[in-house]
């Protein structure tokens, strides 16, 4: 399993009891695809730097997950049809991509992958 953070953005006419509602719902998705949610908050109210919808600001909330990429397709659709999420974001979670790179480097034996010409035989 990948671990993945999203961050989107709920419209400015939810009070604060919706906004939890709106975190709560992405991680019962997450959940119901088997995913496991390690850490989620929510932003506050923030100026937009452009419109979005008509809409000046909106409030950010952040979800830091891990799971297989089919609970990352489903979140994805689900966020696309939700009215009241003005834009989202899934990135992998730069954690796991700097573990990787680490666990890549030492398994290679620390050298890269590059050969130079002359030590390739024709």
């Amino acid at each position: 399993m990948r671990e993945y953070e999203t961050v989107f953005i709920i419209d400015p006419s939810c009070d604060e009891s919706q906004v939890e509602q709106e975190i709560n719902s992405v991680k019962e998705i997450i959940a119901a695809g088997e995913g496991k949610v390690v850490e989620a908050e929510s932003w506050g109210r923030r100026r937009l730097a452009y419109d979005i919808r008509k809409k000046k600001e909106g409030t950010y909330a952040f979800v830091r997950f891990s799971g297989e990429p089919s609970v990352l397709q489903e979140l994805n659709r689900r966020l696309k049809l939700n009215e009241l999420i003005l834009r989202h974001l899934v990135v992998v979670s730069q954690k796991a991509e700097e573990e990787e790179t680490d666990s890549g480097y030492a398994e290679s034996g620390g050298s890269d992958a590059y050969e130079s010409e002359d030590s390739l035989d024709y």
